[in-house]
């Protein structure tokens, strides 16, 4: 068991003979010098909420950077060790699973040793570790939890199974799946016109005439999806959703939220539960 942590399991989690969770918490690794990760710790799945660290891999001496609203994926097949930046120490949320389903689609998705990318399945991650605070692990909650699983796989994965063409994608379609798999980060208009090369108000034309909107105003439908999700799926505070969203303040994303949805916040999770 980690140190410094919010631990979401009393005992593991079983789904039967399909796969256990072993352990899940979320982690403040800002005093800890160092995790080491081992085969007997099964798979890890970890969500960067916020800081930034490194993942250096035993097996050849490796060293990779994690950073905010990024996922890391250890297959369990080899020792790794894990650190926060001494100036941006990470905040970590994370599950220790193993079993039959957790190996055979770590195997189907063809997920590496050591894997690390942006990933939009933030709201199934905290899902995922509300459902194990409630502590039951009747067959129904166990569905639940095997399929919340398989999303954050999946959709973690899915731009390496489902690679886009650059001979077919328009530059707004690929705008699109870089805002999609960057959902949590800041998404300036400045930025998207430097990593795609082009004037802000071109860009805005282009993705406009395809889109039927400009660029900043897709970031906030989607994040108003991401929201939505979170509101019904989870026990986040409406500061936390928030701040995970890039907002500065409670206020500005209910403002936010009400304009996009007529109701506030709090209303909608009152109304959906």
């Amino acid at each position: 068991m980690e140190q410094n942590q919010t631990a979401y399991l009393r005992r593991p989690f079983s789904g039967g003979e399909l796969f256990t969770i072993l352990q899940a918490g979320c982690s403040d690794t800002s005093t800890l010098r160092r995790i080491r990760h081992t085969p007997d710790d099964g798979c890890r799945i970890e969500y960067i909420l916020q800081g930034s660290g490194y993942v250096s891999l035993e097996t050849d001496g490796s060293i990779h950077p994690v950073s905010e609203g990024q996922l890391l994926l250890l297959a369990g097949k080899a020792p790794v060790t894990i650190w926060s930046d001494r100036d941006h120490p990470c905040t970590r949320l994370w599950f220790l699973t193993e079993g039959p389903l957790t190996d055979s689609l770590f195997s189907l998705y063809r997920i590496p040793d050591l894997y690390i990318a942006p990933s939009p399945a933030l709201p199934e991650c905290l899902a995922l570790r509300d459902l194990l605070t409630e502590g039951r692990d009747d067959p129904q909650t166990c569905a639940e939890a095997a399929s919340l699983l398989h999303t954050i796989l999946l959709r973690t994965m899915a731009p390496v199974l489902f690679p886009p063409d650059p001979t077919r994608d328009s530059i707004p379609r690929q705008m699109q799946a870089y805002i999609d798999s960057h959902l949590y980060e800041d998404l300036h208009l400045d930025a998207l016109a430097a990593k795609f090369g082009y004037a802000k108000m071109h860009l805005i034309r282009l993705f406009r005439d395809e889109c039927g909107q400009t660029p900043i105003q897709y970031v906030l439908h989607k994040r108003m999806e991401a929201a939505c999700k979170m509101l019904t799926g989870t026990v986040m505070s409406i500061g936390e959703i928030a701040a995970l969203l890039q907002y500065s303040s409670a206020q500005h994303f209910a403002a936010a939220f009400r304009k996009h949805t007529g109701v506030t916040p709090t209303e909608y999770r009152k109304d959906k539960r």
